[in-house]
């Protein structure tokens, strides 16, 4: 009889708990695999949530070894998969933040297992997830036995594996395992870095596309976006920024757009409109919405609930808070990376 995704976290509970003082040693290659999961995955479902904790249980692991090669930018993680929680909204997955343990112990539960997260700050999104008292720590380690945690994801059944590219996630690890084992990426300044056999994302080169129709906009409908613009003119409504590529961490995206118009009165309660340099970079955080009259088309409207100014200078970007970037839409690495910058940092 076939398993449910709870009964399975039940069994490899009682496996960990029958090997208490198991102490698996984690490689590069370990972390470079946990890496690549983070970098590609696409929250629909509680085992893919579960895969997400995985591997930042592997990695915060990983970066405690006097010889680890990383940085704790996985932490950053850590926003998108509280944000797929929330949207889920599953009876079986709870979140619980401790103010007093290990400088913030942030814990999320799938029923009978438990991941924790030491030196996490309090958020919004955190606030919001943790409505019910909070939940006691169960006292058992999970980085000592973090591969056979992350290895057991990955051979779930449960899991949607999907890429935000839509394509297997399964079939694109070992891709940059293979990669990865040819020598194609090195650790550099606390990253995981490729160098070489690098595919770019796509742009689309019909400029009626880019201008009207925005298409590479459709997906993030409603949501907030974070993107980086050029300042191009000043007109009597609105303002116009060109050169519009979406964030992601530690990469150079493609341009998915010719040029967005802000609505002037909007911009001018944060930022004085003489102030704006030609050809200027800016951090623009907005909502897609469609046009009203024109469903094919979408436009940007600026953010006015945040903690900062929508509009920030490129030299500003340490302004953006965690409440921010956790709510942001996470556009697919491998649909949107450019390759004008080589090497590309992947994690």
């Amino acid at each position: 009889m076939k398993q449910s995704f709870e009964q399975s976290i039940q069994s490899l509970q009682k496996q960990l708990l029958e090997t208490p003082d198991l102490q698996e040693p984690i490689s590069d290659r370990d972390a470079a695999l946990a890496a690549f999961v983070l970098r590609f995955i696409v929250y629909r479902n509680k085992a893919d949530i579960f895969l997400g904790c995985a591997a930042i249980n592997l990695l915060n692991a990983y970066v405690k070894k006097p010889d680890g090669k990383l940085g704790w930018s996985f932490k950053n993680h850590l926003g998108p998969l509280l944000n797929a929680i929330r949207e889920l909204a599953s009876p079986n997955i709870k979140v619980s933040f401790n103010r007093s343990l290990m400088q913030g112990l942030l814990i999320i539960n799938f029923r009978s297992f438990q991941f924790s997260f030491g030196g996490r700050q309090l958020s919004r999104l955190t606030m919001e997830l943790t409505k019910e008292k909070v939940i006691p720590w169960d006292g058992i380690k999970k980085q000592p036995k973090a591969i056979s945690i992350l290895n057991f994801a990955l051979e779930s059944p449960c899991i949607s594996n999907t890429t935000r590219g839509e394509s297997s996630l399964l079939q694109r690890l070992a891709d940059e395992m293979d990669d990865f084992d040819a020598g194609c990426f090195r650790f550099d300044r606390w990253h995981l870095v490729k160098f070489s056999n690098i595919e770019p994302g796509k742009d689309i080169e019909d400029p009626e596309l880019k201008n009207h129709y925005r298409v590479k906009f459709e997906e993030a409908v409603g949501s907030l976006v974070l993107l980086r613009a050029r300042f191009k003119a000043a007109h009597e409504k609105h303002i116009t920024f060109v050169d519009v590529r979406p964030f992601i961490w530690n990469a150079f995206s493609i341009k998915i757009c010719d040029h967005v118009n802000i609505f002037r009165p909007t911009l001018e309660k944060y930022f004085s409109v003489p102030f704006l340099e030609v050809d200027g970079r800016y951090y623009l955080f907005g909502y897609c919405e469609r046009y009203s009259k024109d469903t094919l088309r979408i436009g940007i409207r600026l953010a006015e609930d945040l903690d900062h100014r929508p509009i920030l200078r490129r030299m500003e970007f340490d302004k953006i808070t965690n409440n921010t970037f956790e709510r942001i839409f996470q556009f697919g690495f491998e649909s949107h990376l450019s390759v004008r910058h080589r090497p590309v940092v992947y994690f």
